[in-house]
């Protein structure tokens, strides 16, 4: 091998070694249902989740209506939306629940996650909703 082309093989080496490890996303890839939403317990029987995309997407139902757009994490910060919503009509339990967790998503700025379950709070540091993950191994 020329000597050039060993010190830029090198070099490269270096430079990948020291370069910092891209941020893991700590939701990256995982789906979460509410148990508690601005604290009451979620309805049985209610279909209500958030799934994190790999890519800065998140999708779900709150109930009655899907809803899909985007989340940023650094630490321990959490922004979420704006979300684009589906408009179908629905009463009682599922409606008041869907309300309610749209605010919370809405008002969410930070997160903490302990192995499968996971808190959304406002600004203020007060949970706004407690979810546990739905696709963990």
């Amino acid at each position: 091998m020329p000597r050039a082309l060993r010190v830029s093989a090198a070099l490269a080496a270096l430079l990948l070694s020291a370069a910092p490890a891209a941020a893991q996303s700590a939701l990256a890839g995982s789906e979460w249902a509410p148990e508690i939403i601005e604290g009451q317990p979620a309805p049985a029987g209610v279909e209500i989740f958030i799934l994190f995309g790999e890519d800065g997407s998140a999708a779900g139902s709150g109930g009655c209506n899907r809803f899909t757009g985007g989340y940023a994490e650094s630490d321990d910060a959490l922004a979420l939306g704006p979300f684009a919503v589906t408009r179908m009509a629905c009463t009682g339990p599922a409606m008041e629940a869907e309300d309610a967790f749209f605010r919370a998503l809405q008002s969410t700025r930070s997160f903490r996650r302990a192995g499968t379950t996971m808190e959304f709070a406002d600004d203020q540091g007060e949970i706004v909703a407690t979810l546990r993950q739905r696709n963990a191994d």
